[in-house]
Protein backbone atom coordinates (compact mmCIF):
# COMPACT_ATOMS: atom_id res chain seq x y z
CA UNK A 1 0.00 0.00 0.00
CA UNK A 2 1.15 3.37 -0.76
CA UNK A 3 1.21 4.58 2.69
CA UNK A 4 1.13 8.58 2.76
CA UNK A 5 -0.72 10.94 0.30
CA UNK A 6 2.58 12.35 -0.77
CA UNK A 7 3.76 8.31 -1.99
CA UNK A 8 0.56 7.89 -3.36
CA UNK A 9 0.80 10.88 -5.71
CA UNK A 10 3.91 9.74 -7.26
CA UNK A 11 2.79 6.28 -7.65
CA UNK A 12 -0.43 7.84 -9.78
CA UNK A 13 1.85 10.33 -11.02
CA UNK A 14 3.81 7.49 -12.55
CA UNK A 15 1.04 5.12 -13.12
CA UNK A 16 0.52 4.18 -16.73
CA UNK A 17 -3.62 4.53 -16.27
CA UNK A 18 -3.86 7.26 -13.47
CA UNK A 19 -7.54 7.64 -14.74
CA UNK A 20 -8.05 4.08 -12.83
CA UNK A 21 -7.16 5.57 -9.73
CA UNK A 22 -9.42 7.34 -6.61
CA UNK A 23 -9.53 10.95 -7.46
CA UNK A 24 -7.65 11.55 -3.76
CA UNK A 25 -5.62 9.93 -1.20
CA UNK A 26 -8.65 9.29 1.13
CA UNK A 27 -10.74 8.50 -1.26
CA UNK A 28 -8.13 5.40 -2.45
CA UNK A 29 -7.66 4.89 1.48
CA UNK A 30 -10.93 4.08 2.34
CA UNK A 31 -11.28 1.96 -0.65
CA UNK A 32 -8.03 0.11 0.67
CA UNK A 33 -9.46 -0.20 4.15
CA UNK A 34 -12.35 -1.70 2.53
CA UNK A 35 -10.66 -4.17 0.89
CA UNK A 36 -8.62 -5.38 3.45
CA UNK A 37 -11.59 -5.35 6.06
CA UNK A 38 -13.66 -7.61 3.04
CA UNK A 39 -10.37 -9.75 2.70
CA UNK A 40 -10.53 -10.73 6.35
CA UNK A 41 -14.32 -10.89 6.56
CA UNK A 42 -13.75 -14.03 4.29
CA UNK A 43 -11.13 -15.54 6.80
CA UNK A 44 -7.44 -14.29 4.73
CA UNK A 45 -4.43 -13.27 6.77
CA UNK A 46 -3.95 -9.86 5.21
CA UNK A 47 -1.38 -7.22 6.02
CA UNK A 48 -0.66 -3.92 5.01
CA UNK A 49 3.03 -3.15 3.80
CA UNK A 50 4.72 0.07 3.41
CA UNK A 51 5.49 0.30 -0.58
CA UNK A 52 7.43 3.53 -2.07
CA UNK A 53 6.90 4.94 -5.42
CA UNK A 54 10.66 4.31 -5.85
CA UNK A 55 9.75 0.35 -5.58
CA UNK A 56 7.39 0.53 -8.20
CA UNK A 57 8.10 -0.17 -11.76
CA UNK A 58 8.41 2.51 -14.02
CA UNK A 59 5.45 3.19 -16.19
CA UNK A 60 5.13 0.41 -18.88
CA UNK A 61 7.82 -1.57 -17.26
CA UNK A 62 5.15 -4.55 -16.42
CA UNK A 63 4.62 -5.56 -19.90
CA UNK A 64 0.78 -4.32 -19.57
CA UNK A 65 -0.89 -5.08 -23.00
CA UNK A 66 1.81 -7.36 -23.89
Amino acid sequence: MAGTALEWTKVKANAADPEKFEATYAEWEQMAEQTLASLRSRGLSVKKCFVSAEELPARGASGAGA
